[in-house]
């Protein structure tokens, strides 16, 4: 059993209220989705949408899409 810290029933039933068409999520497969999302997404528009909550603007200079792929690829 791979060990994580989602909540994979709560996401499950939050994906299915949204609509979700795709196989359901699992410890095992999660990480992919993610990864495939953050891929279709506008940086920019990302790093607008997070800044407004930061209490250190340099900050930014780690938030970017190789850390998050970096943080996804730990188990």
């Amino acid at each position: 059993m791979v060990a994580t810290w989602v909540n994979i029933n709560m996401l499950n039933n939050a994906l299915v209220q949204s609509g979700w068409k795709k196989d359901g999520v699992t410890a095992n497969n999660w990480r992919g989705y993610v990864l495939g999302r953050l891929e279709q997404l506008d940086w920019g528009q990302v790093v607008d949408d997070v800044q407004r909550f930061l209490m250190k603007q340099e900050e930014l200079a780690v938030f970017n899409q190789d850390t998050i792929r970096n943080l996804l690829a730990i188990e």
